[in-house]
């Protein structure tokens, strides 16, 4: 830049200044941009941004990224929730390793005693009420389906009893427990499902007729199945997560 610049800010003219000066001035904010400059050889007053290299040192930097509450609340929240994950599972690890080390129940495994007695609870649904209907009253397991479920439960019963009782069950005899247990878990979904679907279709189909619709609600799901599904899971489950896991020999 030559010497001797003139510039006007607000209005006002000043000058002639030298090109350091006129920099300077830049630098501290008392020149901006949009004021004008004039040196001799320019034809008119030009914007003080158009000259190469005034303004090079003061560029505007780019907007901060969004910061914010719901972004600093997410990233403060992220390693809390991993945290108590983490826990959760160390928790539920902790639970199952200390009641697979506790002593035997009534002479049985723990293992044993926890299948057993959710085969037991299964199996006794059968001869709880499933349903309840109008004119019918209260269906009970016992009217068909419950006792296909009360076989499906006694493996599990009888394995609970066979062979030494201080022992977990393992090898093929878990699958002979788990397998009956869980398909009749699924069969009490299936029957709660069916019956709330058909429970739906009458009601759609009582629309603008209030007696029909008062019969429709009053066909209800009962305990002994939401019982014979808990029971047969919890037997499934427990036949393999409580078992003893098998001791191998380290040589010295």
């Amino acid at each position: 830049m030559a010497e001797g610049w003139h510039y006007s800010v607000q209005g006002n003219r000043h000058g002639p200044v030298a090109s350091a000066e006129l920099k300077r001035l830049a630098d501290s904010g008392q020149l901006s941009p949009a004021d004008l400059v004039w040196k001799e050889g320019l034809a008119s007053w030009v914007a003080a941004s158009s000259v190469k290299g005034l303004f090079a040192g003061n560029a505007t930097p780019p907007p901060l990224p969004p910061s914010g509450p719901s972004t600093t609340a997410a990233n403060d929240l992220k390693p809390k929730a991993e945290a108590a994950v983490k826990a959760t599972a160390e928790a539920a690890r902790a639970a199952v390793q200390s009641i697979r080390a506790a002593k035997p129940i009534a002479g049985f495994h723990v293992q044993r005693a926890a299948f057993g007695a959710a085969a037991a609870l299964g199996a006794l649904a059968t001869f709880m009420p499933w349903a309840t209907a109008p004119i019918v009253g209260t269906i009970y397991g016992t009217a068909g389906d419950g006792w296909i479920t009360l076989v499906l439960f006694i493996p599990a019963v009888v394995l609970a009893f066979l062979g030494d009782r201080k022992e977990s069950v393992d090898g093929w005899k878990q699958f002979a427990v788990a397998t009956p247990a869980a398909f009749a878990s699924l069969f009490g979904l299936y029957k709660i499902i069916s019956l709330n679907a058909k429970m739906s279709e009458m009601r759609t189909g009582a629309a603008g007729n209030p007696f029909a619709q008062a019969l429709a609600m009053s066909v209800q799901v009962r305990f002994g199945l939401y019982l014979l599904v808990l029971a047969g899971a919890a037997t499934a489950a427990a036949v393999f997560l409580l078992r003893r896991k098998s001791q191998q020999s380290v040589d010295l």
